[in-house]
């Protein structure tokens, strides 16, 4: 309707679109693995080792990364997609980020086990992604912060993804301190720990100067 090209929405294959995937994977990984190990380091979840693997385990873990791809790359349409990114051109990038955040939030609502402390969670991440895509103008790294995020929370470390609980898992854990720490029954999202880490990652991928448009998507841009 506008006369945009398609790549303007900033999923197509330029060059650098695997590695902003690989990076947003890596700090999704990173923001789950220390927000986790903080909570082990004070005993607000316990793990009781590896899960047993089988070719039929391996198969299902597969299956549940794909799944949960496709999941992130949906949810990364839905909200940092087409209609984010006329917001940013109509009310700017700070309203943009609110409105979309909030919807974030509001659409997890529903999920098991939910309290307030697992929405403001959940709109902070909103807040995160939001950053993602418009510190590199596309959404390749938003999909595998997303992406990653939810596998290594779920399939990797055995714990709830907002409220559901996935298998197959490689690890079997457990949340054994209060539920406002830890997260409870919802999983790290609803503690304040992750709280704690990914209000750091907001600032820190805000304030980073590594990251940046490709050349690409800059020339689309214009």
């Amino acid at each position: 309707f506008d006369r945009r090209s398609f790549r303007a929405l900033g999923l197509w294959l330029y060059r650098g679109w695997g590695r902003e995937l690989l990076f947003g994977a890596g700090l999704g990984v990173a923001v789950l693995i220390v927000g986790v190990g903080i909570s082990v380091a004070l005993r607000a979840t316990v793990f009781h080792g590896a899960a047993e693997i089988s070719p039929d385990t391996l198969l299902g873990l597969v299956k549940i990364a794909a799944l949960l791809l496709f999941a992130a790359a949906s949810e990364e349409l839905l909200f940092r997609g087409y209609a984010f990114q006329r917001l940013v051109d109509s009310v700017g990038p700070l309203w943009a980020v609110l409105i979309t955040s909030a919807l974030f939030g509001v659409l997890h609502l529903w999920n098991p086990s939910v309290t307030p402390l697992s929405t403001a969670n959940t709109v902070l991440a909103g807040v995160l992604l939001s950053l993602a895509y418009l510190k590199t103008r596309a959404l390749w790294l938003p999909i595998g912060l997303h992406w990653a995020w939810n596998f290594t929370m779920g399939p990797v470390l055995g714990l709830p993804v907002s409220g559901l609980n996935v298998t197959p898992t490689l690890f079997r854990a457990e949340s054994a301190g209060p539920q406002w720490l830890a997260g409870g029954a919802y999983g790290p999202e609803g503690g304040v720990l992750l709280t704690a880490v990914c209000v750091v990652a907001i600032l820190w991928i805000a304030r980073s100067h590594k990251i940046a448009p490709s050349p690409a998507m800059q020339e689309v841009l214009k």
